[in-house]
């Protein structure tokens, strides 16, 4: 109406949003002869929500998975039915990823594209458990440490945090501290970083009650393991 958009009563948007949501929830649909990959990977992803909103799941660990679905479905296509991959297809990803990632890189995906084919069987959505084959493995050991020697040390030596720290200039940084060239905040966050192995969400997440000022002292449950 004059140009709107109207809900008209009765359109059936609560039954149609009930049966998907029952489409996930209950069971995947099977293409023509088992379980097409881009089914898998909804379903697998729409099940990691329910555990990021429980508390039990970072964003970034979402995103992650976001990501391995994306490949999986990229390389191997969309409509490939699950119980078809081989090891040669396995093999082929592989090459994919040693393209795009480094050895240590490498050893997280592999893992990550597992996590999704054992979710798969685990929920009975697989009639028969995947071929990986012998290629589809992270690097070796051997490989590992020679990338690491060839990358070199990263280690700072004191004065080089301090310089980091007495030189953090935040963004978006105004008066006083930006006069001065460091911002109090980021200058906490690098040395919190350094004493207390907090990353960003570590940092975002930290409320002044983890904060013992008096006597310097930091109670902070991590986000994903609640280890202090």
């Amino acid at each position: 109406m004059d140009g709107k958009l109207e809900r008209v009563e009765g359109d059936g948007w609560r039954e149609a949003l009930q049966e998907y949501e029952d489409w996930l929830t209950v069971e995947a649909p099977r293409g023509e002869g088992g379980l097409l990959l881009k089914t898998l990977c909804n379903h697998f992803l729409t099940a990691k929500p329910n555990k990021k909103n429980a508390g039990e799941l970072g964003g970034r660990v979402f995103a992650e998975h976001k990501n391995v679905t994306d490949l999986l479905v990229k390389t191997f296509g969309a409509n490939r039915l699950v119980d078809d991959l081989r090891p040669e297809d396995f093999a082929q990803l592989r090459g994919v990823t040693a393209k795009r990632w480094g050895p240590v890189r490498m050893v997280t995906e592999i893992v990550r594209v597992k996590t999704v084919f054992e979710y798969a069987a685990e929920n009975g959505l697989t009639e028969k458990p995947v071929a990986y084959g012998s290629e589809f493995k992270p690097p070796s050991a051997s490989l590992l440490r020679r990338h690491r020697a060839k990358s070199g040390g990263k280690l700072l030596e004191a004065e080089e945090v301090r310089s980091q720290a007495d030189g953090a200039l935040g963004v978006g940084a105004t008066g006083p501290e930006f006069i001065a060239g460091v911002d109090p905040v980021m200058r906490a966050m690098v040395l919190l970083g350094v004493n207390c192995r907090m990353g960003n969400i570590d940092c975002a997440a930290l409320v002044p009650r983890n904060l013992d000022l008096e006597h310097g002292w930091l109670d902070y449950p991590r986000p994903r393991t609640s280890a202090g």
